[in-house]
């Protein structure tokens, strides 16, 4: 018995707790896209998370963007609003709306479901009605993607997505 219980006490000692792995980041779902023809009209009902300047992203969306240095979240004040891309399903030119005030820098990023950027367009607007259109005739699969944007103006930041559906 005596053998044993030093060895316990040694074995007691030994023991170390199993490493606390890092929780992984949460899964993104691309969904509820808000399908819209060619002249921006919408075909369905819109998707409520789509198309809007306030969002609060994750720390794996807030990567695609440099960070904006001491720029906060601000109230939207209804003098910045983003319609629905169109077409969507998207073809090969996706065009997207915004009203803006003027010269905001505004970023566009499209990426896929593991957020790979795959097009950046960066936009400064005019006060009013501002219109970009995107190339995307080299993205050929099949699936949903994201456009996220973010507006920088004075201090404030405006995010938000929308998603889009590649057939």
């Amino acid at each position: 018995m005596r053998f044993y219980l030093p060895l316990l006490v040694f074995l007691v000692a030994c023991q170390q707790e199993p490493p606390v792995e890092p929780s992984p980041m949460p899964r993104l779902y691309f969904r509820g896209i808000s399908m819209t023809d060619h002249n921006g009209l919408s075909l369905n009902e819109e998707d409520s998370t789509d198309w809007r300047v306030d969002d609060t992203w994750l720390e794996q969306e807030l990567g695609l963007f440099p960070p904006p240095n001491s720029y906060s979240m601000c109230l939207h004040d209804g003098l910045i609003r983003v319609y629905p891309a169109f077409p969507n399903p998207v073809e090969n030119v996706l065009g997207l709306y915004f009203v803006s005030k003027a010269n905001l820098k505004w970023t566009f990023n499209l990426v896929d479901e593991q957020l790979v950027s795959r097009q950046l367009l960066v936009h400064t607007a005019v006060e009013g009605v501002n219109s970009i259109q995107l190339d995307v005739s080299s993205i050929v699969e099949k699936d949903t993607f994201r456009l996220y944007y973010e507006a920088l103006d004075q201090g404030c930041v405006y995010r938000g997505h929308g998603d889009l559906l590649f057939q």
